[in-house]
């Protein structure tokens, strides 16, 4: 019966499909149902005959505006002499040549300034429109949006001086936004579920025409209509039997003038999309509730409770084909795919488990969205070994084949709600990606792990024509931002976005509520979050909150950069804007002071700008890692610190925000929520790799193991988010390379067994790497360097000690401002045996004491993995970062009953590292602390 049905169903389509072909519209004599089947993405109408910039910009619905900086040289200090003319051109149905309009344009000759979003740009001259009906009216305005606009400038013998295009975005958002960004858009599914009836929507205001193409192989071309005040393009399709849609590739034929191309008939995927063919190369029709999109038990699931307060994450930052690759306990058809979690037995899986139940709460994950580099359906895993440390033949190997590869980053997005197909085992099969990511988290959420999503909303893989430009090819100079005369922008290093556009941010939003409803994702991680509006940022997580009915964390790269830098266009979500917001930002803070230099040092700087972790310090880098250990909190007040020996000094308390930190603010957060903590993560060196730099050429095994524990004790001592980065724990290396996004599974992989080591892999490729071959050749080379396997066990061993402690301590994890700046206490000390010269940068900056007194509803942790925390006043810390042991006498903790933490005291006992062991002699007060360490005591007293 279902067959018959079909059968008549298709008729039906065929019917309507001829019928359509004899209705006199304008598009049906441009698209055909041959542009359905072409490999094509785009085919040209009316040829563009001028390469323009569009340095004119619609200001008002009455004016628009030329900036002096985009001033051409044919104009300049002629402008009195210059007539402007607006030209539209459209191309009617009956004829192969454009029908043009002109308008006459008055120039104001006094300059202004604009304000709001076009503030940007500057001084600039003001062209007003003629009071015309068919130029001025809103509806007359939409109509012009449909045409190919050109200004011209003419002198006084009507020669024409130049020619410009327009920028369009404002007049859109302000044409169409308020109405359309309610609207639902992409695919909605009425009827039942056994009988659907999908509808599809798109945002194409300036499209001439927008068609449908549906089914497989022999694909229909049916009309969609438009809403026009809306701008969006739609259509109902009939109502067929389950299973009938489920599945249905589709994909537009957008019909529109594009400045490089003229008129064109793109053919483009619904950026809405929720499921897609390999490659992404079509939409598919498929619903989030179908049960074919859902793994066994995924409805009754249960799933980790949501955070109470953003400081009690502890984070750990994971990419997913990193996770099970090179996992031989993991089946070879699963690893690096997300069904790779249903190994409950592999090495990967295992050691999440571990880092679970010592307290790692959330999982981060890069990018898994649809992204453009890697070939879905046929990626390669290139056979990689090397020779000797330094052998140039891996790097050359992975170059070669990087296009071809399984391996990247995904920080390229091409649609924003649909997993990546390289992860899934059938790519081509609909629902599958949707039903092995859901997997994946399910499998997470069974072990106690929360699961957060990398996102990069701040570019897109590609823009204008390109077949991988999805956005631009549908509303063209819309979705991305674009310089003074009409370029994109590529600050990020791609293709800039504009999200201060309303349907950007739409967009933006949308996605983020699919993943939160549908695929259970409880926080985002927003890649070069400066770049995006902090209103929308804001609105966007309060909407979350709602649908979600639990917090959804947002934490996100906060850096202040680029054509957005300083609030040029917007009040940027970046560090110094989100005090007081609820989203937290990454602190360069603590981690440039443990680390040293900065996250771009290159060449000789690398090997130069030693930090904490090193050896170095200095007042400088010392108020940079007690800002970190404080939070990054504005308001937190800070005593100079001073030794014993100088009891006279005059000191006043200055608050964090007044402490230089390359000419900004230290102290910059409001909430310790809003910050995060870290060492490392996926971008730059890892924290191996930088300490081969910055370590002294003769460090040990032993040494190069204590200045990585110490860097994550640190990190776990700081008030704040705590972040980590996969594989920190087992010493992971990269063999030197600082940005290894397409550095192939060799560079990037983690043996989680901690039975080999990837340092000294081969030269890293040369296309991040090769201005630092000179100085990494002789590291890479370098004896002793590469850990054994009870190195990296013992690291692990702490690493797992140090997130217990701050999980089981809720004073490490304090939730206001107020509470730290109460309980925090940073100690004055005096170094013993070294009275002559107490104040040693060497070594006196290289030690931090610290109390915090005990909550006074919170003495007891309470769950299972904190019953080792006696009760307690308070916890005292003490941070070494010398190459000696040091005694050092504390006042304040004179008299006082100190216990170390058992987790420390086990760890001294099992893997004794010095002939000299951690004490605290009470009556005077004076504690003793192994080099390069950290130690946790609490304070019974």
């Amino acid at each position: 019966m279902l067959k018959i049905l079909n059968a008549r169903f298709r008729l039906a389509d065929l019917l309507m499909c001829c019928l359509l072909a004899w209705l006199p519209t304008a598009s049906q004599a441009r698209a055909l149902p041959e542009d359905c089947r072409s490999e094509q993405s785009f085919r040209s109408i009316q040829a563009s005959t001028e390469k323009l910039s569009a340095a004119l910009h619609w200001h008002t619905f009455d004016s628009l505006l030329l900036p002096e900086k985009a001033l051409p040289e044919s104009l300049k200090g002629r402008m009195a002499q210059v007539r402007f003319v607006l030209r539209a051109s459209e191309l009617y149905a009956d004829s192969n040549k454009p029908h043009v309009k002109e308008w006459a344009l008055s120039l104001k000759q006094s300059k202004m300034v604009p304000k709001g979003d076009k503030a940007y740009l500057g001084e600039s001259y003001e062209l007003l429109l003629p009071d015309d009906a068919s130029l001025k009216d809103r509806a007359a305005i939409r109509q012009r949006l449909r045409e190919d606009l050109v200004v011209m400038a003419y002198d006084l013998q009507d020669q024409v001086q130049w020619q410009s295009r327009i920028q369009i975005a404002s007049v859109l958002d302000r044409l169409y936004a308020e109405a359309a960004r309610s609207q639902p858009l992409g695919l909605s599914i009425a009827g039942s579920e056994t009988m659907p009836k999908p509808s599809l929507r798109l945002w194409a205001p300036t499209a001439i025409s927008v068609w449908l193409c549906i089914g497989e192989h022999k694909p229909q071309l049916l009309p969609m209509k438009r809403i026009d005040h809306l701008g969006i393009w739609h259509i109902d399709l009939e109502q067929r039997p389950e299973p009938a849609w489920f599945g249905t590739p589709y994909h537009y034929l957008v019909e529109v003038w594009t400045a490089s191309h003229g008129l064109v008939i793109n053919k483009v995927t619904d950026p809405y999309a929720l499921d897609l063919t390999a490659n992404s190369k079509q939409s598919r029709i498929v619903w989030l509730d179908n049960p074919r999109t859902k793994p066994k038990g995924w409805d009754k699931a249960r799933r980790p409770q949501a955070v109470r307060a953003q400081t009690q994450m502890l984070i750990y930052e994971l990419h997913l084909r990193d996770f099970s690759v090179t996992d031989d306990k993991v089946p070879a058809k699963l690893r690096g795919k997300y069904l790779a979690a249903l190994s409950k037995d592999s090495w990967g899986m295992q050691h999440l488990r571990r880092l679970a139940q010592a307290g790692i709460s959330d999982l981060h994950l890069l990018p898994v969205f649809d992204f453009a580099t890697v070939p879905e359906d046929a990626c390669t895993s290139t056979a990689v070994k090397a020779a000797y440390p330094a052998d140039p033949t891996p790097q050359a190997l992975i170059s070669n084949d990087a296009s071809t590869d399984c391996f990247n980053w995904g920080y390229d997005p091409l649609h924003f709600q649909v997993p990546e197909g390289s992860y899934a085992l059938n790519p081509e099969k609909a629902g599958s990606r949707i039903r092995e990511f859901r997997a994946f988290v399910q499998a997470m959420h069974s072990i106690g792990l929360r699961v957060g999503m990398d996102v990069v909303y701040n570019h897109m893989s590609a823009s204008g024509q390109h077949p991988q430009s999805v956005l631009d090819r549908i509303v063209p100079g819309y979705y991305h931002r674009l310089n003074a005369i009409g370029e994109v922008e590529r600050s990020t290093c791609c293709d800039n976005t504009a999200t201060e556009h309303a349907m950007m941010a739409k967009l933006m939003q949308d996605s983020l509520i699919t993943w939160v409803k549908d695929y259970r994702i409880d926080s985002f991680r927003f890649d070069l979050m400066g770049h995006q509006p902090k209103a929308a940022m804001l609105a966007i997580q309060e909407a979350l909150q709602g649908i979600a009915k639990r917090p959804v964390p947002f934490i996100g790269e906060g850096w202040n950069f680029g054509e957005v830098a300083n609030h040029q266009r917007f009040e940027q979500a970046s560090q110094l804007a989100l005090a007081g917001s609820g989203i937290a930002s990454f602190s360069d803070r603590a981690r440039d002071a443990l680390r040293g230099g900065s996250a771009g040092d290159a060449s000789q700087a690398l090997a130069d700008n030693a930090g904490f972790l090193h050896g170095r310090s200095n007042p400088e880098i010392r108020n940079w890692l007690l800002c970190g250990l404080a939070g990054s909190l504005g308001d937190f007040e800070l005593l100079e610190w001073r030794t014993l020996a100088e009891p006279s000094l005059e000191r006043s308390p200055r608050s964090l925000r007044d402490i230089d930190y390359k000419g900004q603010p230290c102290g910059y957060v409001a909430q310790p929520g809003e910050v995060v903590n870290y060492v490392e993560n996926h971008d730059n060196h890892t924290l191996f790799d930088i300490n081969v730099y910055r370590l002294p050429a003769s460090a040990s095994p032993e040494d190069r193991l204590r200045a990585q524990v110490l860097g994550f004790a640190i990190n776990s001592l700081s008030q704040g988010i705590a972040y980590f980065h996969a594989g920190g724990e087992l010493m992971r290396s990269k063999s030197m390379d600082r940005n290894s996004f397409d550095s192939g599974d060799w560079f990037n992989r983690i043996d989680w067994s901690g039975k080999s080591h990837a340092f000294g892999s081969g030269l890293p490729p040369g296309t991040e790497n090769s201005k630092d071959y000179a100085s990494m050749l002789p590291l890479l080379n370098q004896p002793n360097v590469r850990p054994k396997p009870e190195h990296i066990a013992r690291s692990l061993r702490s690493f797992l000690d140090w997130v217990h402690i701050r999980r089981s301590i809720p004073e490490l994890r304090l939730e206001s401002a107020k509470a730290i700046q109460n309980q925090l206490k940073f100690l004055d000390f005096d170094i013993l045996d070294l009275s002559k010269r107490a104040y040693d940068p060497s070594t006196s900056q290289l030690v931090i004491a610290a109390h915090i007194a005990a909550n006074q509803d919170i003495h007891q942790p309470q769950s299972k993995a904190k019953s080792d925390s006696p009760p307690y006043r308070g916890i005292a810390y003490v941070v070494n970062g010398s190459f000696e042991t040091q005694r050092i006498r504390i006042n304040a903790l004179k008299g006082r009953t100190l216990r170390l933490h058992p987790r420390l005291q086990a760890s001294a006992a099992l893997e004794p590292r010095d002939a000299v062991r951690p004490t605290w002699d009470a009556k005077r007060g004076v504690l003793t602390i192994p080099r390069q360490s950290a130690l946790l005591f609490f304070d019974k007293d």
